[in-house]
C-alpha cells in the first residue's frame, strides 16, 4: 500500500518543493498520459475485426500444392529487410485456380489432406464494401472463416496500431523515468515553505553545536573576569555560578 501512495504521491505538484520538483511531475504526468494512449492502441489492434469475407457456395476443390517460401518483408526498423517464412495452399476446382495464405497451424493441418479433393466454402474478400479480388477456402463456415483469415490478413489499422502501442510505451517509460529523477533530485535540496531558523523547531546537530558554545562563552567570560581582578587563571571556574574574587597573597 505504501508503494501504490507514493507512486500516486508522484503525479501530485508541490509548490513547497525544489523546482525541479514540479517539472518532474510534469514528465511524469505525460508518461502517464502515453501509458494510456499505448494501452488503448494496443486493445485496438488485439480486438480490430477482421475483413469482411462474403460466402460464395459450398464446392469440391482439390488442394493440389502446400508449400512455404522465404519472403522479405520490410521491418521499419534500421535494418530494413528481414526474411518471413509464408505458408501457402493452391487449390483447383470449378473456380479458376488460386493461392491463399495459410497460419503455421493450418500448414502443418492442411500437410496431411495435399492431393485430396474435399468440399470447401469458398468466400470473397470485402474490404470497405468493395470486392478487392480473390478467393479464400475454408472448411468452416462466415464466421469461422473471418477469424481464420484473420489470423494471415490483419487489416493495416491494426498492424499500425500494434506498431505505434509499442512505441507510445517505450517513450512513456523513457518520461517517466526522466520525470522520477528530477523528482529525487528535489529532494536533495531544502523546500522553499520552511524557514527552520523561525520555529521551534530546531535541528538536533543544530541543538548540540549551540549548546556547546554557549559552555565555551561562559567559561571565556569567567576565565576574563578572573584576569582582570589578578586571579590565577588555571584555576577551575566555580560550578555554582559565582565568579572567584579572591585576592592574591
Amino acid at each position: 500500500m505504501r508503494f501504490i501512495h507514493n507512486f500516486f504521491q508522484m503525479f501530485r505538484k508541490d509548490n513547497g518543493a525544489y523546482f525541479t520538483y514540479n517539472l518532474g511531475v510534469g514528465f511524469v504526468r505525460t508518461a502517464g498520459v502515453l501509458f494510456g494512449i499505448a494501452a488503448l492502441l494496443f486493445v485496438y489492434s488485439q480486438i480490430a475485426p477482421p475483413p469482411v469475407l462474403r460466402k460464395l457456395y459450398k464446392t469440391p476443390l482439390t488442394l493440389e500444392n502446400v508449400y512455404s517460401e522465404t519472403k522479405r518483408v520490410y521491418s521499419g526498423r534500421s535494418s530494413g529487410y528481414r526474411e518471413k517464412i509464408v505458408y501457402k495452399a493452391h487449390f483447383t476446382g470449378d473456380v479458376e485456380d488460386f493461392t491463399q495464405e495459410l497460419t503455421q497451424e493450418q500448414y502443418i493441418s492442411m500437410l496431411k489432406k495435399e492431393g485430396t479433393t474435399r468440399n470447401y466454402y469458398v468466400y470473397q474478400l470485402i474490404e470497405g464494401g468493395i470486392y478487392e479480388g480473390g478467393y479464400y477456402a475454408s472448411e468452416l463456415t462466415t464466421d469461422g472463416a473471418r477469424v481464420e483469415y484473420g489470423k494471415v490478413h490483419r487489416r493495416s489499422s491494426a498492424y499500425t496500431a500494434e506498431v505505434l502501442s509499442f512505441y507510445a510505451l517505450l517513450g512513456s517509460l523513457v518520461i517517466f523515468g526522466i520525470g522520477a529523477g528530477q523528482e529525487k533530485l528535489a529532494m536533495k535540496y531544502p523546500r522553499n515553505d520552511v524557514e527552520l531558523s523561525g520555529t521551534a523547531i530546531t535541528p538536533e546537530q543544530q541543538a548540540e553545536t549551540d549548546e556547546l558554545m554557549r559552555e565555551f562563552d561562559e567559561a571565556f567570560d569567567k576565565f576574563q573576569h578572573n584576569r582582570q581582578a589578578g586571579l590565577p587563571t588555571s584555576v577551575p571556574p566555580r560550578t555554582d555560578g559565582k565568579y572567584r574574587l579572591e585576592k592574591k597573597e
